[in-house]
């Protein structure tokens, strides 16, 4: 192997700097934006865009997003390029107002992220994250249940905060068919 192919890579700095949770929402909303062809956003853009997908930076600081967007810069995650159009003046020119998108390498790095936050169970032991996925998920479910559907999932529920990890496996599968079976019944009439 080179020296090259030991070298840090600059672009996973995000991913542990200290403001990582900032970094790593900014660095998703671009992702989703390349994902929808969107390939290149504002600062204004960015700041709408994670005001809507993550509710907790409803007080972000637009001169503290501009901060993070250069370093993301500066690691690679993001290229700027200034925009000319709408300048009329020459405070407007030296205002600098770029455009920002989202690198290759960093659509990989956040492909990378995305798909461990996404893992399935592929072990025989339990993972705690496990619980909690199965956990958000019946949540979400318990807004489009039937009375019949939320007693089972409200069991299951139980079980898993109970610490019965051992009876949680089976009751899980009885009640997925059986969740599987009303709605399916459901659907028919």
């Amino acid at each position: 192997m080179s020296e090259l192919e030991l070298s840090r890579i600059n672009e996973t700095s995000y991913l542990n700097a200290d403001n990582a949770s900032r970094y790593r929402a900014i660095m998703r909303v671009f992702f989703h934006a390349d994902e929808r062809m969107r390939n290149s956003l504002y600062q204004e853009d960015v700041l709408g865009l994670l005001r809507d997908e993550f509710p907790f930076y409803q007080d972000l600081d637009p001169s503290l997003l501009k901060q993070d967007l250069a370093q993301l810069v500066t690691w690679g995650n993001l290229e700027a390029v200034q925009d000319p159009k709408h300048v009329y003046t020459i405070a407007e020119y030296k205002n600098k107002r770029f455009r920002y998108s989202i690198t290759p390498a960093a659509v990989e790095v956040e492909r990378m992220v995305w798909r461990l936050e996404n893992l399935q169970l592929q072990s025989s032991s339990l993972s705690s994250n496990y619980f909690l996925r199965l956990e958000n998920q019946l949540k979400e479910l318990e807004h489009v249940m039937t009375p019949q559907l939320q007693a089972a999932a409200s069991c299951l529920k139980k079980d898993q905060l109970a610490g019965y990890q051992e009876k949680l496996i089976p009751l899980m599968l009885e009640d997925i068919g059986n969740l599987t079976s009303l709605k399916e019944s459901g659907e028919k009439k």
